[in-house]
């Protein structure tokens, strides 16, 4: 008989692609009861899991009696995982972080910022896999809301294509998984009955623009910064929105010009007066843009006129997409559904708070660390190390 391996099911348990069994959850807090869940699963000519049909039954029995022949599982499991991989380069390595990470049950969106016409060669395996899912887009711009976009467009596609994931995580295309892939999926399971997702989210001061000092006294657009594929200007008159997570909003930041050109100006007073007001009655919050959220956060969000409408204030400030998400769950029915502990091993040594490309020096950190995935990695920068944290997340 052929068999498929569901590790939805029960890890490693070998099931008959046939079958039909009956698994017990526990429900959290008060639950001392197991609903009864039938779940089938057919197989497709390569061995794989095709479909799933689950269907709740209207009984359930105490934890001391297992119903009549089923399987008894004993550990809720976030199983499924919706990976959203942003990158714009190094696409061998972005094929190393899927091939790491791949399973047959979870679902991939690789969301490409080809703006520089990048070498894509190495993602071609991928193109066969029904589930991994490839997109391209060149309105990225770092600083602006481009990423933003891409990743709340990329959360609902993957809510879209697949019915079955329970976490949502965002990735660059220079992490890696720091633990196996089974044990990424436990520790997400200790808060998936609480609905609970991990993400960092701080409120931050409330300053005035009048107090902060301007940084482009000149008549004309100022180079702030080139992170490569993007180039920030800044406008005369313009603050500098780094000098305090706070002064984020302060500014107005477009996207005009050759793609990748992003120019910051500091707010008109009608567009200040808005988001003061704005953020009086729902606090500014800020955080990484790595994440892992729990999928009723992002169905919640599909149909949330509070989710466009933040979007719409939070789109043309710096940085929205380390923003966003960190004020939307907070001013939400989800607020206290959070865990700070994102998971992520990232070093910012030195004065200035930049984040360090891992090399052998820093095996030793990452040995003894308990997150789930660890940035930056560059294949260009030390090959080595690389080889030596996929190797122990294996």
């Amino acid at each position: 008989m052929n068999t498929v391996s569901d590790s939805r099911l029960a890890g490693n348990m070998r099931i008959s692609a046939s079958q039909t069994f009956c698994l017990q959850s526990e429900i959290h807090e008060h639950a001392r009861f197991y609903w009864a869940f039938l779940i089938s699963v057919s197989a497709d000519h390569s061995g794989g899991v095709k479909s799933r049909g689950i269907c709740l039954t209207n009984s359930y029995s105490p934890v001391t009696n297992a119903l009549p022949g089923c399987v008894r599982i004993t550990e809720t499991y976030a199983n499924m995982i919706a990976y959203h991989i942003l990158c714009h380069g190094n696409f061998k390595q972005v094929a190393m972080l899927v091939d790491s990470l791949f399973t047959t049950e979870d679902v991939f969106l690789i969301d490409i910022d080809d703006g520089q016409n990048p070498d894509l060669k190495p993602l071609e395996k991928f193109r066969n896999r029904s589930n991994v899912h490839i997109h391209r887009d060149s309105n990225i711009s770092w600083g602006g809301g481009g990423t933003l976009r891409k990743t709340i467009k990329g959360a609902l596609f993957l809510l879209d294509i697949d019915k079955l994931w329970d976490y949502y995580i965002v990735l660059s295309g220079q992490d890696l998984p720091l633990q196996p892939k089974n044990e990424i999926k436990k520790r997400l399971s200790r808060g998936f009955a609480e609905k609970t997702s991990y993400i960092r989210a701080v409120p931050t001061s409330v300053l005035s623009l009048d107090e902060i000092p301007i940084d482009n006294k000149g008549k004309g657009c100022v180079l702030w910064g080139d992170r490569g594929h993007t180039k920030v200007f800044a406008k005369p008159g313009s603050i500098n929105p780094q000098v305090d997570f706070g002064a984020r909003w302060l500014v107005d930041v477009a996207e005009i010009g050759e793609i990748g050109h992003v120019y910051v100006g500091s707010c008109d007073s009608l567009l200040l007066r808005r988001r003061e007001m704005y953020f009086k009655k729902y606090p500014f919050h800020v955080g990484a843009n790595w994440f892992n959220l729990h999928r009723s956060v992002i169905e919640h969000m599909r149909n949330d006129e509070f989710a466009y409408e933040l979007y719409d204030v939070l789109k043309n400030t710096f940085i929205p997409d380390e923003s966003y998400f960190q004020t939307y769950i907070k001013n939400s029915p989800f607020r206290d559904r959070t865990d700070k502990d994102y998971g992520r091993l990232i070093l910012r040594p030195g004065p200035i708070p930049r984040v360090k490309v891992f090399g052998m020096e820093d095996l030793p950190s990452i040995e003894a660390s308990n997150d789930l995935f660890g940035r930056k990695f560059d294949l260009s920068h030390d090959a080595r190390v690389i080889q030596e944290v996929l190797e122990r997340a294996a």
